[in-house]
């Protein structure tokens, strides 16, 4: 009976401390590599949405387009360096002009191995990458 309580005990837990583990709004709840390496890749874009609803217009917009977020914290247009650096804090990512203070701000709202979901602050838009 008290190796079952405990047992119980242990699930519950596991059960509590995985909850809180969710990092982004849509996932994943459990991910085993750090977000810096699933966001180091090259992306393509996969759909755009806009309160929630699919612009395949927008989406016409972005083809051939790809974007590569490096190890060093570079950034890549088209296997183009952009002499801007990217910057990961919780769920924002802030891509920074070297050569100026512009910058990119988007919300994370989905880090997988193989999809990336950004959206624009202040905004309803969010952009769909698959990795290339």
């Amino acid at each position: 009976m008290k190796k079952s309580k405990i047992l119980l005990m242990a699930i519950v837990l596991v059960m509590f401390i995985f909850s809180g583990c969710k990092e982004y709004e849509e996932g994943p709840a459990i991910f085993l590599r750090s977000s810096e390496k699933r966001l180091t890749n090259t992306w393509v874009v996969d759909g755009v949405f806009i309160d929630g609803e699919e612009q395949e217009d927008a989406k016409d917009a972005y083809e051939g387009y790809s974007i590569t977020y490096e190890k060093d914290e570079s950034v890549k247009v088209n296997g183009v360096d952009t002499k801007k650096f990217w910057i990961l804090q919780d769920d924002i990512l802030t891509v920074t002009n070297a050569s100026s203070t512009s910058q990119e701000v988007n919300k994370i709202v989905r880090l997988t191995s193989k999809q990336l979901w950004l959206q624009e602050l202040e905004s309803t838009t969010v952009i769909h990458y698959v990795r290339e």
